[in-house]
């Protein structure tokens, strides 16, 4: 071993140089050091991991089509208040649910622009799609009914529909999720 300051060989027992009294580096801690430093690199990353792993709740869930197609999800939030009375208001987050809501009312908004009842049946075909055919999947059965056959079978639904004005909402939702 030498002195780092002048260069003198030194035994490997000595702590300080003879020649000019500077304290000695010992290569073996030294290397300990570094090793040290190795591991406690790397229990900071593990607990960093760990953190994050806990953490993760807080990330942001990306929008995936599985996400959006799980079921209804209804959520209650309560509220209380100074003089003891609690209210509360209902969420409803299922994506479809909103779709058929949103299909409802547009059906709503058709039905009040047109009066269904006085549409004839080749002015409503008219107005229905721009395509000539369309496909019907019954079951395994697979059918090809132009625009006539789609209009009389909305047709009807909307004649009884704008009769029974208690069962809108059923007829609608039954018919969209059949879609």
């Amino acid at each position: 071993m030498y002195c780092s300051k002048c260069g003198t060989k030194i035994n490997n027992i000595d702590n300080f140089c003879s020649n000019c009294g500077g304290s000695l580096k010992d290569t073996s801690s030294y290397s300990k050091l570094e090793k040290d430093k190795k591991e406690i690199i790397r229990e900071i990353q593990e607990v960093t991991k760990n953190f994050e792993e806990k953490m993760s709740f807080q990330q942001e869930i990306p929008v995936l089509e599985k996400n959006m197609l799980n079921d209804e999800k209804i959520l209650y939030i309560t509220k209380g208040s100074v003089n003891g009375k609690g209210g509360g208001a209902i969420v409803i987050t299922d994506i479809r649910f909103i779709y058929v809501v949103n299909e409802v009312l547009n059906v709503q908004n058709y039905i009040e622009k047109y009066d269904i009842k006085t549409l004839r049946l080749n002015d409503f075909n008219k107005k229905l799609l721009e395509s000539e055919i369309y496909l019907n999947i019954e079951g395994s059965d697979l059918k090809i009914q132009t625009n006539k056959h789609l209009a009389k079978d909305l047709w009807g639904f909307l004649f009884e529909m704008t009769h029974e004005k208690n069962d809108v909402i059923d007829k609608l939702f039954n018919w969209f999720t059949k879609r």
